[in-house]
């Protein structure tokens, strides 16, 4: 099993009274490319 690096749970983002980001959820593991390099 591959090491956890990141683990984002609930994740929101508002800009004034805007909501952008609801709640969003999400891992990386340690191999995972994310972007091109």
């Amino acid at each position: 099993m591959a090491t956890m690096l990141l683990n984002v749970s609930s994740l929101t983002k508002s800009y004034g009274d805007r909501r952008a980001v609801d709640g969003i959820s999400f891992q990386v593991r340690q191999g995972l490319t994310l972007y091109p390099n």
